[in-house]
């Protein structure tokens, strides 16, 4: 090969690495295009973060304004406390009250006749209700014990065995043929 052939390939050969790499250096360009509105929205973020943390840094430099917040929210939470332990003893005066209620009519219900008669014929109810429970469990437990049906079934399979060997014996003019004028 000749030195200007040699030259024509070496410059080829030139040419597609320089376009693979103007491809690569393309993509890479696109890449950063498209990464740069997350890039800016993060930057935001952080300035904003920034600013937050400037505005807290101030506010914690103020020692007696945070102490006064302090003493205020204190002083609120302790009157909610107070407020709110008012509030349950008043409640549990309240359930005393409704509950000593309570007890003095459940006595007076207690003592009436007509709950006298109502707990009387509920403790008899129950009574007749167990008693028939009890019976109900004895009547099936004694029904399962005596099923008749399969001895009726096998004596009425005898029976037919026993008719057909008579019926048999009286045509054949065996030992009942003489008997057998009824």
């Amino acid at each position: 090969k000749s030195f200007k052939e040699k030259n024509l390939l070496t410059a080829q050969k030139t040419m597609e690495n320089l376009q693979i790499e103007k491809l690569k250096r393309e993509q890479e360009l696109e890449l950063l295009k498209q990464s740069e509105p997350k890039l800016r929205k993060e930057l935001d973020n952080s300035k904003e973060t920034i600013a937050r943390m400037k505005r807290e840094m101030r506010e914690f430099q103020d020692i007696d304004g945070l102490r006064r917040a302090f003493e205020s929210t204190q002083a609120l939470l302790q009157d909610q406390k107070r407020g709110y332990n008012n509030r349950k003893d008043s409640i549990r005066q309240q359930v005393l009250v409704l509950q000593s209620e309570h007890d003095i009519l459940k006595k007076q219900l207690d003592s009436h006749e007509v709950a006298k008669e109502l707990e009387e014929t509920e403790r008899r109810l129950k009574h007749h209700e167990r008693t028939i429970f009890e019976l109900r469990e004895f009547i099936e437990s004694k029904s399962r014990e005596t099923d008749f049906e399969t001895v009726k079934n096998s004596c009425l399979k005898l029976t037919d065995s026993i008719n057909a060997i008579i019926i048999k014996t009286c045509q054949g003019g065996g030992v009942f043929s003489s008997q057998a004028k009824w």
